[in-house]
């Protein structure tokens, strides 16, 4: 997912404002940028598709910016990895499936091949969600991962999980679509202190 902290040129909504209000900011910022990405994703051919996730690329070709200090090296190994494996993941039949696949693949010793050292947990997810688009796979529950994990945690939220339903969550989270909580629990990970559910 593309991050657009306030770091990146997004506007900030002001200090204290209730969680609904921050949803429906999320929602006007990121929103028409978001979908724009998963239609060119979802209008690539699979290799296309698999190549630019691989490399860490956005639609656009610009590498994404929570990415950048991926060296080109290990974008490259873990790029042929994944090309040499269309029809597996031509097959895959659903997100979590593919997730665990691109996991396996390039972040574990797997048949003759080391992991690919450089790459982490928020590149495995990039990857899954860029390819799930032209796959046409849905996102089904939240998965954490580095700053949407410190926003759950902020939240009151259980961080050793791999994963949460949408249906656990506040209820202004409940309108956003599983991947969207993903990016805006890392957009406004230190905002989310203030809405921790009280004992």
């Amino acid at each position: 997912m593309k991050r657009t902290a306030a770091g990146n040129g997004a506007h900030t909504p002001p200090a204290g404002q209730p969680l609904d209000h921050l949803v429906d900011a999320y929602l006007k910022q990121q929103g028409p940028r978001a979908s724009s990405e998963r239609d060119d994703f979802r209008s690539m051919d699979l290799k296309s598709a698999v190549t630019m996730a691989a490399l860490g690329l956005r639609a656009d070709g610009r590498r994404h910016e929570h990415l950048r200090r991926i060296p080109q090296a290990a974008l490259e190994e873990c790029c042929n990895r994944l090309v040499s494996r269309l029809e597996a993941i031509d097959r895959i039949a659903s997100f979590d499936q593919l997730l665990d696949f691109i996991e396996t693949v390039v972040g574990r010793p797997h048949e003759d091949e080391d992991r690919v050292h450089g790459v982490n947990e928020m590149y495995y997810y990039d990857a899954a969600c860029a390819i799930a688009n032209q796959l046409g796979l849905d996102i089904d529950a939240v998965y954490l991962h580095r700053g949407t994990r410190e926003g759950a945690i902020n939240l009151g939220l259980d961080g050793r999980l791999r994963s949460l339903k949408v249906s656990t969550l506040p209820e202004p989270l409940q309108q956003l679509a599983p991947g969207e909580v993903e990016d805006f629990l890392c957009v406004y990970k230190d905002e989310m202190r203030r809405f921790r559910a009280r004992p």
